[in-house]
């Protein structure tokens, strides 16, 4: 083998490892200093597309919006897998409509309703904020 192509399949090898140690690594956590004390950052949820608003659940599930009209379920300790919540409105995904914002009920723990806002088609012709109610069913 020559040196030319020895010196290749080095670098190769090098460029290599460090994309594999990249996709393996720990999230980076940031420590920053605040008025009120320090605050730690920490990347807990990849491979979202715009996301809007979270709510979290009892036990600790995340009820996460994403602007483009998706509403996710995802378990922090298992984050790759992102359910997808169905039966939602048609959402108007324009300038920085789509959808919003999502809250519990305060009874959430017995009827499982939630509260979301996302823009939807006014009785103009135009496109507004709408808010809705939904029963979370397994």
């Amino acid at each position: 083998m020559c040196k030319f192509t020895r010196l290749l399949l080095i670098l190769a090898l090098q460029i290599a490892s460090i994309f594999t140690a990249a996709a393996y690594a720990q999230p980076a956590i940031q420590i920053h200093d605040t008025e009120k004390g320090k605050v730690r950052v920490e990347q807990m949820i990849t491979g979202l597309d715009t996301p809007w608003a979270m709510a979290m659940l009892p036990g600790g599930k995340l009820i996460i919006t994403e602007k483009d009209g998706r509403m996710l379920l995802v378990d922090p300790k298992v984050p790759d897998q992102k359910l997808e919540i169905d039966g939602l409105p048609r959402i108007r995904t324009v300038g920085q409509g789509g959808l919003l914002d999502v809250v519990l009920d305060p009874g959430f723990a017995e009827n499982n309703a939630i509260y979301f806002t996302f823009a939807d088609r006014n009785l103009f012709g135009g496109v507004g904020t709408a808010i809705a109610s939904a029963k979370l069913e397994s």
